[in-house]
């Protein structure tokens, strides 16, 4: 259950706990985090599949009652890890099953920002961009990218996904032995902090906004670059992300939301429970990885993220609620 309350304090919170992660990479890290937690729960069950599945439902109840406005596209993404996952652990031995779930699940964040990007913007988008990338590389002296500049920006970013979900891959398969070492040392860890439960939810938010200055800006972009077809492709781009994002948050999203909520009501009832434990857990989670924080904090890059991640777990498997909760 603690793996699975830290599951979901990924999904909802630790966004506002890790703000000095707040950079392009901050996904990344954010999703590595969900891959670590799937692969804990698949290694110290003897069915991961059920065990996955079951932590699942009760991650996507939390995400909806904490973060009720996140996006559709969120809650695909924590199925499909969690689809994943559970085949990948049931059927094939651990550590090959670690390097392709972590392959896969980075990937897939990749494939799934290409078509939103596509169905937003439409093919205009993508051969503007071939343009501007032959217009940039000849300027720096570079050979003819011949036309595919977009195919370059995509390879790279696909490449730095799958190479972030090997190295993920390669720290999953070394984490069970060293977090049993751990474990075993805080067993009778006492934290000198008291935790208050309950606090407020989140605000309300109209995401559609945040996607209109991106829409704006590109549309400016490729009106101020060279030859008319850019500038034809602007307006066309403005236009159609405009009545995509309309047609998304007012008809589409509404009716998916609906669907998701129906589900998430009739498996309430079956895991109050396990929701009560979880969401009980958080706001202690969240403090215990502030504290392993400031443990780390002489520490310098990977090596921290290393450290703050294993002493993280380390700290909230082995928390005794008893002793420092405070209703």
């Amino acid at each position: 259950m603690r793996l699975t309350a830290l599951w979901g304090l990924n999904e909802t919170a630790l966004g506002g706990v890790l703000h000095l992660f707040r950079s392009p990479f901050t996904g990344i890290f954010v999703g590595g985090l969900a891959i670590i937690l799937i692969s804990l729960i698949a290694y110290f069950s003897s069915n991961p599949m059920k065990s996955i599945l079951k932590a699942l439902v009760v991650v996507l109840i939390i995400k909806f009652t904490l973060s009720p406005h996140s996006p559709i596209t969120a809650y695909v993404a924590v199925t499909f890890q969690a689809l994943v996952g559970g085949l990948l652990f049931q059927w094939l031995p651990f550590r090959l099953a670690a390097v392709l779930f972590a392959l896969m699940a980075m990937l897939e964040s990749v494939f799934q920002k290409l078509v939103v990007f596509t169905f937003l913007f439409g093919k205009p988008f993508w051969k503007s961009l071939d343009i501007f990338m032959e217009q940039l590389l000849s300027k720096l002296g570079f050979v003819d990218s011949m036309g595919k500049g977009s195919l370059i920006i995509i390879g790279s970013y696909a490449a730095l996904y799958a190479v972030s979900g090997l190295f993920i891959a390669r720290y999953i398969i070394g984490l069970p032995p060293k977090l049993n070492v751990l474990l075993s040392e805080f067993k009778d860890q006492n934290f000198d902090f008291t935790v208050k439960v309950g606090g407020r939810g989140e605000k309300k938010r109209k995401i559609w906004l945040k996607w209109m200055p991106l829409v704006i800006i590109l549309a400016l972009i490729m009106t101020f670059l060279p030859g008319a077809s850019l500038k034809n492709n602007a307006v066309f781009i403005f236009l159609r992300a405009t009545s995509v994002l309309l047609l998304w948050f007012l008809i589409v999203s509404p009716i998916l939301r609906y669907f998701l909520k129906r589900f998430i009501e009739q498996k309430r009832t079956t895991y109050e429970s396990e929701v009560g434990s979880a969401l009980e857990l958080l706001p202690v989670f969240k403090q215990l990885l502030s504290l392993a924080w400031e443990d780390v904090s002489e520490l310098k890059g990977i090596k921290k993220i290393d450290q703050w991640v294993l002493r993280s777990l380390g700290y909230c498997l082995s928390y005794n609620s008893d002793k420092n909760v405070e209703e």
